[in-house]
C-alpha cells in the first residue's frame, strides 16, 4: 500500500494536520484556515466534541466544511457522548 501521503500528491491536494491539547489553540487554528483558504478539515476533537461551544462556533464562524471523526465508538461509551 501507497503512504497517504503520496495518494494525497497524486491528487494534487495539500495536507496539514495540527495537534494541541488546548482548546484556545484548536480555535486559533480553525480561524486561521480560513484566512489560509482552506477548504476541508477534519477534526478529532475528543472531549471537546462534547464540551467545547468555542470549537463549534469556529466552526459555524469560518464556514469551512467539516467532518468530525472519531477513535472510539461514541454509541458504546456514555450516552451524553452519543451528540456531538
Amino acid at each position: 500500500m501507497r503512504p497517504a501521503s503520496t495518494q494525497v500528491k497524486e491528487l494534487g491536494v495539500d495536507l496539514d494536520y495540527f495537534q494541541s491539547n488546548h482548546e484556545g489553540a484548536i480555535v486559533d487554528r480553525i480561524h486561521a484556515a480560513r484566512a489560509e483558504g482552506v477548504q476541508f478539515m477534519m477534526i478529532n476533537a475528543r472531549a471537546f466534541t462534547h464540551t467545547s461551544v468555542a470549537i463549534r462556533d469556529a466552526f459555524s464562524g469560518v464556514a469551512i466544511s467539516f467532518v468530525e471523526v472519531h477513535i472510539s465508538n461514541v454509541y458504546k461509551r456514555e450516552a451524553f457522548r452519543h451528540h456531538s
